[in-house]
């Protein structure tokens, strides 16, 4: 039995930590389209073209193309990069609403896209169409990290990315920060410390940042030829900022311990959700077809585009990989590192 909790006969989950049985799932990742959703996808039907803009690389701002993304409650998020260019959200009614973040709301400022739509209604895609043509995205959600995640998004080696922004739902904030704490990390953190306060008063070498704990959002969520869950974060190693580089290791470690404890202690049902969202992707059209289905087993990687870091940051970098392999859940391999050059991506050492 695991120190978070058990399933009971009805299966209502009885957390250890609260004392009490709960209905409500303690931890799940409900992001795959509903039915209903799905269905407005199919040749012909209301939403049949929103998959084009992904599928077919649309070339937009910077040269980057559309990501298309379901989330929670029937929602499909659009990027452009680094940035959320629009939503749709299927409502209890039926009909679709149309929005985006205020900053681009002004380029429709007619609301002649951004509205409800029934889903028999013309007119939804010329509406579409015209509001990114008038769309315009600041070049720092396009260049450096926002190519860096659109170029791993499309990859299909070494694994095949199905899902960004990734983060796991509690069912309520106080289970959450009981939950996220994992000794491995905090462990690896004490020690990332010393190493920071043994550099204060270097006067050689430049100060190395405090490292901090805390992680929310992972970048990509991926599928290996054999099936393992990959945690993918990624870092612009040319350009980035030189403590997100070499704390990337640390970062992803959080995100290792979150993830194996929730698939060790929620399984099958997590497990099952994320492989839902993966399957809808597949019929969509929007990846293509996995060797084999989810094991439940992590593999997890830092992604940088190219590799630019500086023998410093190298040195740094290696350094606090070594402490984040050595605190990683029973059973995980050593955190990966990746570059994607000019032509394909390629493992590289520390």
């Amino acid at each position: 039995m695991s120190s978070l909790g058990r399933m009971a006969s009805g299966g209502k989950f009885y957390s250890l930590i609260e004392g009490e049985a709960v209905t409500k799932r303690p931890i799940s990742y409900e992001r795959a389209p509903s039915k209903e959703l799905c269905a407005l996808f199919a040749s012909g039907q209301f939403l049949s073209e929103i998959c084009d803009l992904h599928r077919n690389n649309v070339d937009a701002h910077g040269g980057l193309g559309l990501d298309i993304h379901f989330r929670c409650d029937d929602e499909i998020h659009v990027y452009h990069g680094l940035t959320r260019v629009f939503v749709l959200k299927r409502m209890r009614n039926g009909v679709l609403r149309a929005s985006a973040d205020e900053g681009y709301m002004q380029y429709d400022r007619e609301r002649v896209f951004f509205r409800e739509w029934g889903t028999h209604e013309s007119g939804f895609k010329r509406a579409m169409d015209s509001y990114l043509r008038k769309l315009k995205i600041d070049p720092r959600y396009t260049a450096k990290e926002g190519r860096i995640q659109m170029k791993w998004s499309r990859v299909s080696e070494p694994w095949m990315a199905f899902d960004r922004e990734a983060r796991l739902q509690y069912k309520s904030k106080k289970y959450r920060i009981r939950t996220k704490v994992f000794a491995g990390v905090e462990d690896a953190l004490g020690q990332l410390s010393e190493n920071y306060d043994s550099h204060r008063n270097e006067v050689r070498h430049r100060q190395w940042a405090k490292p901090k704990g805390g992680a929310s959002e992972l970048d990509q969520l991926a599928i290996s030829p054999d099936g393992q869950l990959v945690l993918v974060e990624l870092k612009d190693a040319e350009t980035g900022k030189e403590r997100e580089v070499y704390y990337s290791p640390f970062q992803l470690l959080q995100y290792v311990w979150e993830w194996h404890e929730a698939l060790r202690n929620n399984a099958p049902q997590l497990l099952a959700q994320v492989q839902s969202l993966l399957d809808s992707r597949v019929a969509l059209g929007l990846v293509g077809t996995p060797a084999t289905h989810l094991t439940g087993d992590i593999r997890a990687a830092v992604c940088f585009g190219r590799d630019g870091r500086s023998d410093e940051v190298r040195q740094r970098y290696s350094l606090v990989l070594d402490v984040c392999n050595r605190h990683l859940p029973e059973g995980v391999e050593p955190i990966e590192t990746w570059e994607y050059g000019a032509e394909a991506p390629s493992r590289i050492g520390a």
